[in-house]
């Protein structure tokens, strides 16, 4: 079953008196508990392509269907329900909040949605333990090394079990050995059924997904599958 399907989606920004077309046509299909890497060099388009996906903004035209509904002309208001309710963001630069320690940076999603206190408490529990932070929970972001302060992103962005995880260049601040760690909590959220999307550069972070879509210059240029050894 489809999570996510763009039909011809395209995004131009106005630049003086001229529109730069960022997407041109983008088409993709991404299926429930699926794990694909979009893939491109920088000016590619695939940060503009994560941002409609994420629905942190919409398309000039074409449909994006989210779990079924067409969310393509949604407003402010519905799509920041969509976020909260059914994406889970990780972003390059963490974006924990420093006053609060991993316990209560994790709970927040579900403070905003309005959980009672000992949920929260509990779920951000098993999901700091689920990425391998039970013994950390107190601790604050500049107690925690980059590694750690990306688990702890990680861990609030599935604490309200989203559909969909969105990772946006996930290793991009982490040494080798942090960003294999990272990678390697992908894969078991995925094999446990969580759809994943990670937008990426890198090849080698791409060929962790089981399916690579390539954008250049605004289109898709290819779309295939990952066999893993």
């Amino acid at each position: 079953m489809a999570l996510i399907e763009m039909e011809q989606i395209r995004k131009s920004y106005k630049m003086g008196g001229d529109y730069l077309e960022v997407l041109r046509g983008i088409s993709l299909s991404i299926d429930q508990g699926d794990y694909v890497a979009i893939m491109g060099p920088s000016g590619s388009g695939k940060s503009t392509l994560m941002h409609i996906l994420g629905c942190l903004d919409v398309p000039t035209s074409g449909h994006y269907f989210l779990a079924g509904k067409d969310i393509s002309r949604f407003q402010e208001s519905k799509l920041a329900t969509i976020r909260r309710q059914q994406i889970g963001f990780v972003f390059q630069s963490f974006n924990l909040l420093t006053a609060l320690n991993a316990l209560e940076n994790v709970a927040l999603p579900l403070l905003y949605q309005g959980t009672p206190p000992r949920i929260q408490r509990e779920r951000a529990k098993e999901a700091l333990t689920l990425v391998g932070l039970g013994d950390r929970l107190h601790h604050r972001p500049s107690q925690l090394s980059g590694g750690q302060q990306q688990r702890v992103a990680i861990a609030r962005a599935i604490v309200s079990n989203p559909p969909l995880l969105l990772a946006d260049e996930p290793t991009g601040n982490l040494d080798s050995h942090a960003g294999q760690e990272v990678l390697s909590i992908f894969t078991r959220l995925h094999d446990s059924g969580q759809t994943v999307v990670v937008i990426t550069h890198d090849a080698q972070i791409a060929h962790h997904a089981n399916r690579i879509i390539q954008i250049l210059d605004g289109t898709i240029v290819s779309s295939q599958e990952v066999t893993h050894v």
